[in-house]
């Protein structure tokens, strides 16, 4: 099972690392050829699709929780033919008043962004109509990719969603570099979605190829699954609200040109938050699942749980330690015209924000399988301070403070010492897994600064010290695997 987890963890990671490739050479490629306003209004219109269709991950893992289940049951086929009954149904009906509304709504929305000019509102407000599309076909997606989970198909998975960011990144370029603006670049999303949509649909044919399932209603499950998916939406609306309303607050607040700027900052270093998330995701299946009770059982899911920590935590800081480092090279590389002092601060201050929230993932996957009620709590709560935080930082220090105020997030720290008792560990298990790490990242940060005048010996001593930490993280994985093998024998 430790070997599956790995592996399953090293496909997400994979395709985690061309996301956040694509991410880097997306968002400079389309400043330079969009100008950094328009860009901004890019990032407002995407912002408010994405903002409605990620509230809508949860469906991904709730239909990943109850497939996992129906999957170990002796009647596979009537247990997730009742689930696909309920999630199917209920996403299609969602996907659609969901796009309808955004069309009607669209002139309203634009009101809440008093500093755009008559022209662009009237750009943004098409672009807002066509994202209902968007907002259709990614939210029927989540229910495939929640049965492509439940299966643990995790190499398909991540090569479809590596094949959308590709269409995505590469068909953005092409749009802008042919003239194209905002309405455009949505317009080949929508295209983009579509493809991937029927992508994950073949796919998940293949899997259920040989059951034999039916519409098949039961009110018992529908309302097992209605309430699991509402809470997994809340938790997804406080993850999303941080991740997207952070815009809608600069925006309002500052204008294009400066949301153009936090959007190219923020991307860039969610990117590497969302990288580090990924390889912990497979974990999910194996805590929806009945664990053993057994020595054998609990040592094993210890030992997994120990090894999701280290990768996470190497994956996030190590990136965060170089970006860090880097700053001004990629600040000039994403803005070029646009970068300045204040960029480069800002910048660095997000890196270590995203970096450490990265820290989050175990905590944020096992509450979702165990306590999700408790997720769901502490996601609003952090995502609700963050917001507040970014609307007085934007509001009386600019762009700056407007980075600032994504502090508020590492309130989802406290996820870590919950899910802990939730798995009857020492509550402090999290800091012995964390603990080198974290004195890994310090000292990084802290040479960077006492270097910061000397690059070229900053990058060589970076260098040193990641292979440092590479090399205590494979010894570590070495010993994880001996004590299970050990155990198993017992």
């Amino acid at each position: 099972m430790g070997n599956k987890l790995l592996k399953n963890s090293f496909y997400n990671a994979i395709a985690g690392a061309a996301r956040i490739g694509l991410a880097l050479l997306t968002i400079p490629a389309l400043i330079r050829l969009l100008g950094i306003k328009e860009y901004g209004l890019w990032a407002l219109a995407s912002a408010v699709v994405d903002l409605i269709a990620l509230s809508g991950n949860g469906i991904s893992v709730t239909t990943t929780v109850f497939g996992s289940q129906d999957l170990t049951q002796d009647n596979s086929e009537s247990g997730l033919s009742k689930t696909l009954t309920v999630i199917a149904g209920g996403t299609f009906l969602i996907a659609s008043l969901a796009m309808i509304a955004l069309w009607f709504s669209a002139e309203s929305i634009i009101l809440l962004f008093p500093q755009l000019e008559v022209d662009q509102k009237a750009m943004v407000i098409q672009a807002f109509q066509i994202g209902g599309l968007v907002i259709w076909s990614r939210l029927m997606q989540q229910v495939l990719m929640g049965i492509e989970q439940a299966y643990q198909k995790y190499g398909e998975l991540n090569l479809i969603n590596t094949l959308q960011n590709v269409l995505l990144s590469l068909g953005l370029f092409i749009v802008a570099w042919m003239g194209g603006r905002t309405i455009e670049l949505m317009q080949w999303q929508v295209v983009t979605c579509v493809i991937i949509l029927l992508s994950h649909l073949w796919t998940v044919k293949k899997l259920v190829k040989g059951l034999n399932l039916q519409l098949i209603w039961e009110a018992k499950k529908a309302a097992d699954i209605l309430q699991h998916s509402f809470v997994s939406w809340l938790i997804c609306l406080g993850s999303v609200s941080f991740g997207r309303g952070d815009r809608l607050i600069v925006a309002s607040v500052l204008g294009s040109e400066n949301l153009g700027i936090y959007a190219a900052i923020t991307d860039a270093t969610s990117a590497m938050n969302n990288f580090a998330a990924l390889p912990v995701q497979p974990i999910v299946p194996l805590l929806s699942n009945p664990l053993s009770d057994t020595d054998t059982g609990k040592v094993k899911l210890k030992q997994q749980i120990k090894q999701t920590f280290h990768l996470n935590a190497i994956i996030a800081l190590i990136s965060a330690a170089w970006l860090f480092t880097l700053a001004p090279f990629v600040i000039e590389f994403l803005l070029k015209n646009a970068s300045s002092n204040v960029s480069i601060y800002a910048f660095k201050i997000a890196v270590i924000i995203y970096g450490l929230a990265a820290l989050n993932a175990v905590g944020f996957y096992v509450l979702l399988s165990l306590a999700i009620n408790l997720a769901m709590l502490l996601q609003l709560t952090s995502s609700f301070l963050a917001l507040l935080l970014i609307t007085f930082g934007a509001t009386s220090f600019g762009l700056l403070g407007a980075v600032v105020g994504n502090l508020g997030f590492l309130a989802t720290w406290i996820m870590l010492y919950l899910a802990m008792k939730q798995l009857n560990f020492s509550k402090w298990f999290w800091l012995q897994c964390l603990a080198l790490p974290l004195l890994w990242f310090l000292v990084s940060i802290l040479t960077c600064l006492l270097t910061s005048n000397y690059l070229y010996i900053n990058i060589i001593l970076l260098a040193i010290e990641t292979l440092i930490l590479i090399a205590w993280f494979l010894k570590t994985q070495k010993q994880n695997l001996l004590i299970t093998l050990a155990k198993s024998k017992v």
